[in-house]
């Protein structure tokens, strides 16, 4: 559904079939609007794409594109692999951008962790699968914040300083130790200033 908050009246609604958005994460540019969901192959595995629609028309909306999943392990919870979240920005050119978060597994329990970032304004991929972690963790990014191309990514005892355009990490922040001699685990998080 939109809704016009200044008006306090719904624009329109529409039904989708079951499990089409998980309601994981939605982000917008413009009169755009993306969304994180499940898609489904012919030999019924799973996998998250990123669907798209038009805050104006109801029937402007389906699958706009996926990450490019290595497709070499599936497991149960989450396919062939996940988006954690999705952020939508314009550049001081007015280019639009969907920057991404994904994971893939490589066995049951073992994720890779990437980004990508796809010029909405162009319709091309800048970069598709630059990689957050190396060496494969049990722990997939469930968070980011971003201002200003700069990207705040939680990922384990640490925090990634990701420079987005780029597709790379400039630096990162450890997390204190917690009560029992291990670092804090990072989740969620929050900025409001660029580096």
């Amino acid at each position: 559904a939109v809704v016009d908050m200044d008006a306090h009246k719904l624009v329109w609604e529409r039904s989708l079939p079951d499990c089409t958005l998980n309601g994981s994460d939605f982000t917008g540019v413009g009169n755009k609007f993306f969304a994180v969901g499940k898609v489904m192959d012919a030999d019924s595995k799973t996998y998250d794409g990123i669907y798209a629609g038009n805050m104006e028309f109801s029937g402007d909306f389906g699958l706009f594109l996926t990450p490019q999943y290595s497709r070499q392990f599936y497991n149960s919870w989450c396919g062939f692999g996940r988006v954690t979240e999705i952020k939508a920005f314009e550049d001081a050119h007015a280019e639009a951008y969907l920057f991404i978060s994904f994971f893939e597994p490589i066995d049951q329990y073992k994720l890779l962790n990437f980004t990508g970032l796809y010029n909405l304004t162009r319709q091309s991929w800048v970069y598709e699968r630059a990689p957050l972690n190396q060496v494969p963790s049990g722990r997939g990014v469930h968070s980011m914040s971003l201002v200003s191309s700069i990207a705040r990514i939680p990922f384990g005892d640490s925090i990634f300083i990701w420079d987005v355009m780029a597709g790379k990490r400039k630096s990162s922040i450890a997390l204190p130790m917690g009560s029992y001699g291990h670092r804090l685990q990072a989740n969620r998080i929050g900025s409001t200033e660029s580096l």
